[in-house]
């Protein structure tokens, strides 16, 4: 199903302008065949989800066995070079209803608990998803064994299947272009370099899509009819259920550690595109995912993305209850665009989410050494399509690390008001009613 799916994307729905709009009034129909492999990713984690925590009252090592199945199925996946349906297994178990299971965790044999951890440090988080970017690049380089009767050095008449992608990496790396780089210049010249660059991811994902037209693997109608049975809980059953099988206060051994965050969204390292001149002696990065990730503090999620999320794409969340990001991240490296989290010489990409009962969405926005707090509060509003507020009626708090919060001042420069070593997460929180109309009184006409 994945590769059927990712054979039918086309490359446009991709684009950053049209993704970033997806959430808008009447945009239901906006990308129709990236929101299917949406809905796929989903479907899986949510198999995974109800599978490990549909039956409460199983005891720790019939649950462990449940966890060292699906992790014999991420290997699989792996094996067959389905990064995708590894992707969506992986954040499942690294999400806090599975990831919190202590003494589930501890059950599970040691074999597989060592396939887990590899299989996790393939979608670290570290350095831009570098890891994952450079497997997907060598499995992309994969020819296979010289065809009999092919001359030495010509290419072989059909190269093997090539590998199905986490479409979240490509989304993230197209929302990063089309938020850091303008579409016009100076003079309404087109920005060409921006095109180009966006023709490079494009002319990458229709690449993919041919080498993987020759899978021939054949679905298998009673699993797929069992995928689709499964009941699927949402985030807050999830968690509730999780709570119920190991209260809060129980005491087990440790659940597997995992060096990431599970994300439809991760740290951009920011640096100016050549367009806004890069600061010296920074190295090109990769830009990083805009994903969506709980606020700390609040209830962990199961790693679902949203329609449209994963966009990902995940962060895991640890045993001591950390936030859940779920990545949306694919594949690709994107030199001079600014990223999440390292600060340029005079802008960066910073991620905004409203603190809210609707989850953890976060969205990406350009900052620039000349904005101060109410242009931000208003374009992270106009990103969430929240029309009827206006910025004086939200706070603007950088989220720490230790899920501490910094609050911004309201006539503060945020590029410089920031704390330049956490990450460039910030959330907006609505004020309370007398602090609001305190706000209006005194607010410079």
């Amino acid at each position: 199903m994945d590769v059927e799916l990712f054979s039918r994307v086309r490359p446009c729905e991709c684009l950053g302008s049209v993704w970033s709009q997806r959430d808008r009034p009447g945009a239901a129909g906006i990308a129709p065949t990236v929101r299917a492999t949406v809905t796929q990713f989903n479907l899986v984690t949510g198999c995974v989800l109800g599978s490990v925590l549909g039956a409460p009252g199983l005891a720790a090592p019939q649950r462990a066995q449940r966890l060292e199945k699906w992790i014999r199925i991420a290997q699989r996946c792996r094996e067959l070079r389905n990064f995708s349906s590894l992707r969506a297994i992986l954040s499942a178990l690294q999400s806090n209803p599975i990831y919190r299971l202590k003494s589930s965790w501890g059950a599970v044999s040691r074999e597989p608990l060592s396939t887990f951890r590899k299989l996790s440090q393939i979608f670290s988080d570290e350095n831009n998803h570098l890891s994952s970017r450079e497997i997907l690049s060598q499995e992309e380089a994969t020819e296979g064994p010289q065809e009999e009767n092919t001359p030495p050095g010509s290419l072989p008449s059909k190269l093997p299947p090539g590998p199905v992608p986490y479409l979240g990496t490509f989304l993230t790396d197209l929302v990063m272009l089309d938020t850091a780089l303008p579409d016009m210049l100076e003079g309404d010249l087109i920005n060409f370099e921006k095109r180009r660059k966006e023709w490079e991811i494009l002319a990458r994902i229709q690449q993919m899509q041919k080498r993987c037209r020759s899978y021939c693997l054949s679905p298998c109608r009673p699993i797929l009819a069992a995928l689709r049975a499964q009941r699927q809980l949402s985030e807050e059953q999830s968690y509730r259920v999780s709570r119920v099988i190991e209260p809060p206060a129980a005491s087990c051994p440790s659940s597997p550690r995992v060096r990431r965050r599970i994300s439809l969204t991760k740290r951009l390292s920011a640096k100016l595109s050549r367009e806004r001149g890069s600061s010296p002696g920074g190295s090109p990065g990769d830009p990083s995912s805009p994903t969506s990730s709980l606020s700390p503090g609040s209830p962990p999620s199961s790693p679902r993305m949203r329609d449209p999320p994963p966009g990902s794409p995940p962060a895991s969340p640890g045993p001591q209850g950390s936030s859940t990001k779920l990545p949306l991240a694919l594949t690709l490296s994107c030199p001079g665009i600014p990223h999440v989290g390292q600060q340029g010489s005079e802008a960066r990409v910073i991620r905004v989410s409203i603190d809210n009962d609707h989850g953890n969405l976060y969205r990406s926005i350009l900052l620039t050494s000349q904005d101060k707090v109410p242009s931000v509060v208003q374009r992270a509003l106009q990103k969430h399509n929240v029309a009827q507020f206006w910025a004086r009626d939200y706070q603007l708090f950088q989220v720490l690390p230790g899920e501490k919060e910094l609050l911004i001042p309201d006539n503060a420069n945020v590029f410089y008001a920031m704390s330049p070593a956490a990450p460039g997460d910030f959330m907006l929180r609505r004020r309370k009613k007398e602090e609001a109309q305190h706000t209006t009184s005194v607010s410079p006409t």
